[in-house]
């Protein structure tokens, strides 16, 4: 029994020492746990006390808007620590001789902001105004637990006021200023600056407060107001007082300032004069302009300084570029002094320059202004220019005298002076000398656009051989002492006369002279010899075809003045039209064209023909023909001459604006004005407007207030007609009622906002300008655009 007892004891031993040890290993794996946790949580506290620590913003109030009683303000939080800071809850306070007010808030929606963000928002409470002991603040708290505060208290900076003149008087105008310094740590906001002045019997005006308000000084800022006032009455005063106070949320100050008053005192007057030795300024050169200004008293005037106000352009291409040489003066009473200007003017026109002058009385302190605006015009020139021409016949007489005239023309804008030539004679195979010239020797003065013939009588010797070169040296001084020339030259050939008894038959108008062999019957033998058939004299002018827009069996006109240019050949007689033909200046061959007689064309004086290119010809390679006419008075009785070679054209400053390089039809003057003002009219092709012109204008006897103004370029004063035509108009419309300053089918489309007919004034010198094509293109060329006008003056010009 006592032996089975023992074998019971054994294992419950053993279980025990097991349970024992299970219990131990549990409770060391508890402890271990417990210290870890331990350990972690005092990990964690002092990483959230580091960030707390990182963690730093400044509270400030950026605005405050105070409305029936209630004041929002705005906060600005901005984050200067290093990690992002989120804005859990602001609390406000109402401090009160220390004791301490909650004040209710709704709390604004908060976002958490990066180191260097600012965030903004806004809270609304009950307002009460701050004094002395009573004071807002507002405290902040982070989700780390930091707190972050502001407060909004009543500061008292340093104000001062000035006031400009010092001693006021009956009719004087002044300013005063007002200096706020903030020198406290807290900001100011809605500064608003009321001042007054006294005594009451004293009637000063006062304008608003520039600037009228303030919303924030920062603390060590300064504000600046200021008032400009009239003294209208100072009555019996003999002191003013100003004061000048806020009406802010947190501000409590006032300045002070008093001022004098003394009798009026009497301001000086003073006025300017422009002198220039000479209105005529040459493109590119200085010009000198010295202004006068007189000081009439009774004080002196300090610091007078003119001034340029305004340069008036015409046109406005023209470049100006001025500079004072002189600095401000002191000009006594009764006393005067002299600035100079140095005006450099680049262009071609007229401009007009206006000074006036100011400075300051040395009494009053008033800036005194000249009472008026002196004003001089200075015409802008680039010079005199000269062009020669020499009329000659291409061939001359062996042993006989032949007379040369030369053409001198100004093309420059100024005078030239003392215009002469010198014609050299160069010979090959004979001899030539001038037998009398020139006459005149020299022209005196030349006006711009005018024109002078100088004559010469030649005599040469030689054969067929001979070839004469004529070259001539034409010059002057212009305006502006410098020296202008120009030379031409022309080839002269020598012919023989030769008796032959021969009938020569021709037929009208062949031209080129027909050429061929012949046999003469010559000392009883027979020979061969080439003979020249002439018409009786003959003449022709050479014309530039210069327009771009050239097409097959499209017209282009010619204009010419047969009249002018037979006086100018020195040759009296009538045009006779039906000996007109036009030829290629290169091939010499026949181009059709289309003249007309009309009833009331005065042909002799104001031809058009429109040249039409054929089919078997290509217009863009012809660019010069020529035009052969005759006179009359010139009949197959009369004996055999040569042609003359006149290679006469008149250049439109190269202008693609025009079909051809021709010579004048009408002494208008070739001028583009620029016009300071554009009324719009009309647009489109094939339209036309009645448009009045505000005076009248006489055409061909009659007097006319209007006209019908088409885009296709031409001007009908009786009715209104928009057609194009490709024949002249002259022969489509009634004549003497048609001014047509170009045939050209203007088209208007696509750009309609942009082009069409206008109506402009040139206030400057009152042209009325009618019918102004503006941006007007050619039909077929729409990449290609222009600008035409015609302007009509009251004088019938």
């Amino acid at each position: 029994m006592l032996g089975r007892r023992k074998g019971i004891s054994v294992p419950i031993a053993t279980m025990f020492m097991i349970l024992i040890i299970v219990l131990s290993i549990a409770f060391m794996l508890f402890l271990i746990h417990r210290i870890g946790e331990i350990s972690r949580t005092g990990v964690q506290v002092v990483r959230e006390e580091r960030e707390k620590m990182a963690e730093n913003a400044e509270l400030f109030i950026v605005k405050i808007n105070v409305t029936n009683g209630d004041c929002m303000i705005t906060f600005g939080l901005l984050n200067t620590g290093s990690l992002t800071l989120t804005p859990q809850h602001i609390y406000a306070f109402l401090i009160d001789k220390g004791n301490y007010t909650d004040i209710p808030l709704v709390q604004p929606s908060f976002r958490s902001i990066s180191p260097g963000e600012c965030l903004y928002f806004n809270i609304t409470i009950p307002y009460i105004i701050p004094n002395e002991t009573r004071y807002y603040l507002f405290k902040l708290l982070s989700t780390r637990g930091n707190v972050y505060s502001t407060y909004l208290k009543l500061v008292v900076p340093m104000a001062y006021l000035f006031v400009s003149p010092p001693v006021l008087y009956n009719g004087c105008v002044g300013s005063v200023w007002l200096v706020v310094i903030n020198n406290s740590t807290s900001p100011l906001f809605n500064l608003t600056p009321i001042l007054s002045y006294s005594p009451e019997d004293v009637n000063i005006s006062i304008s608003n407060a520039t600037p009228t308000s303030i919303d924030r000084l920062p603390p060590g800022a300064t504000a600046i107001f200021f008032w400009n006032i009239t003294v209208n009455s100072l009555g019996t005063a003999e002191n003013v007082t100003f004061t000048a106070y806020f009406l802010s949320l947190n501000v409590s100050v006032s300045a002070n300032r008093t001022v004098g008053v003394v009798p009026t005192p009497r301001i000086s007057t003073i006025s300017a004069k422009i002198i220039i030795e000479n209105n005529l300024c040459r493109s590119g050169d200085n010009v000198t302009i010295i202004v006068n200004v007189t000081n009439f008293g009774p004080n002196d005037v300090n610091n007078v300084t003119p001034v340029i106000s305004l340069i008036g352009k015409y046109p406005q291409s023209i470049s100006v570029q001025y500079a004072l040489l002189d600095s401000p003066q002191t000009i006594p009473a009764n006393s005067f002094a002299v600035f100079r200007y140095n005006l450099t003017c680049q262009g071609r026109g007229t401009i007009i320059v206006f000074v006036y002058a100011y400075g300051y009385d040395s009494v009053t302190g008033h800036t005194v202004y000249t009472s008026e605006v002196a004003s001089r015009e200075i015409y802008v020139r680039e010079g005199g220019n000269l062009s020669c021409v020499i009329f000659a016949p291409s061939t001359v007489i062996s042993g006989f005298n032949t007379t040369i005239a030369i053409r001198v023309r100004n093309t420059g804008d100024v005078d030239v002076y003392n215009v002469s030539t010198y014609l050299s004679l160069s010979v090959i195979d004979g001899d030539a000398n001038i037998v009398l010239g020139p006459l005149p020797v020299k022209i005196d003065v030349l006006p711009s656009s005018a024109e002078a013939f100088f004559k010469y009588i030649i005599n040469v010797t030689g054969t067929s051989a001979t070839k004469i070169t004529l070259l001539v040296k034409a010059n002057g001084t212009d305006v502006f002492g410098i020296v202008v020339e120009n030379s031409t030259s022309e080839v002269l050939y020598v012919r023989e006369l030769i008796a032959v008894s021969l009938e020569v038959r021709y037929e009208e108008g062949n031209l080129p002279p027909s050429y061929g062999t012949v046999v003469i019957l010559h000392n009883g033998s027979y020979a061969n010899a080439t003979l020249y058939v002439r018409k009786p004299p003959y003449y022709r002018v050479l014309v530039n075809i210069t327009s771009p827009f050239r097409r097959i069996n499209f017209p282009t006109p010619v204009f010419i003045n047969f009249t002018k240019l037979l006086e100018d050949l020195g040759v009296a007689g009538t045009l006779d039209i039906n000996s007109i033909r036009v030829l290629n200046a290169t091939t010499l061959r026949e181009i059709p064209y289309n003249y007309t007689t009309a009833a009331g064309f005065n042909a002799l004086t104001n031809a058009c023909m429109w040249i039409v290119f054929p089919a078997n010809i290509t217009p863009g390679s012809i660019s010069q023909v020529y035009i052969y006419f005759n006179t009359l008075e010139n009949g197959p009785a009369q004996p055999p001459s040569q042609y003359y070679n006149v290679s006469y054209v008149d250049t439109i400053n190269n202008s693609t604006a025009y079909d051809t390089e021709y010579y004048i039809v009408l002494k208008f003057p070739h001028i583009f004005y620029e016009l300071s003002s554009l009324t719009y009219i009309l647009y489109g092709d094939d339209n036309y407007v009645y448009q009045s012109f505000g005076f009248t204008f006489p055409f061909y006897g009659l007097s006319y207030r209007g006209a019908y103004v088409c885009t296709n370029g031409y001007m009908d004063f009786r009715s209104g007609r928009a057609e194009w035509r490709t024949v002249p108009y002259t022969t489509y419309f009634t004549p003497y009622r048609i001014i047509a300053p170009f045939q050209m089918d203007l088209y208007a489309y696509p750009w309609p906002s942009a082009i069409g007919v206008y109506r402009g004034t040139i206030s400057l010198y009152n042209l009325q300008g009618i019918g102004f094509y503006y941006n007007m293109l050619y039909y077929g060329y729409l990449t290609s655009y222009a600008v035409f006008e015609t302007i009509l003056l009251e004088s019938g010009d």
